[in-house]
C-alpha cells in the first residue's frame, strides 16, 4: 500500500499569517481539489495522466512541486503574474480578428 500523498507546498509555514490570505486560499483550494473522493479524480492525477485510462503514479515530489506553484500564485508576485496573463487574454479578445 502506498503512503498518502500530501498536497502541501514548500512554503506552507507562511499560510497562518494574515497578510498571506490569498496564498492560503489558493493552497487550501488545491488541497481540497486533490483529496481522494469516490466521485472525482484528484486534479494532479488528471494533469499528470492524459487519458482516464492512463495511470502514472503521483509521487510526493510531484505533489510538493505542484502545491508550491499553486501557493505561489496566491502570493503578491504570483498574483501579479496571473493578472498580467488575464490582461493579455483580454487584449487578445479585444482585437477584431480574435473575437
Amino acid at each position: 500500500m502506498s503512503e498518502k500523498i500530501e498536497h502541501v507546498g514548500l512554503w506552507a509555514e507562511r499560510l497562518p499569517y494574515s497578510y498571506n490570505i490569498p496564498e492560503k486560499v489558493f493552497a487550501e483550494a488545491w488541497q481540497k481539489e486533490n483529496e481522494l473522493d469516490s466521485c472525482t479524480r484528484p486534479i494532479l492525477n488528471s494533469l499528470m495522466n492524459k487519458m482516464k485510462s492512463d495511470f502514472m503514479q503521483i509521487t510526493q515530489r510531484d505533489a510538493l512541486v505542484a502545491a508550491t506553484v499553486i501557493q505561489w500564485l496566491g502570493s503578491n508576485v504570483g498574483n501579479c503574474f496571473v493578472k498580467e496573463c488575464h490582461k493579455k487574454i483580454e487584449l487578445h479578445f479585444k482585437e477584431p480578428n480574435n473575437a
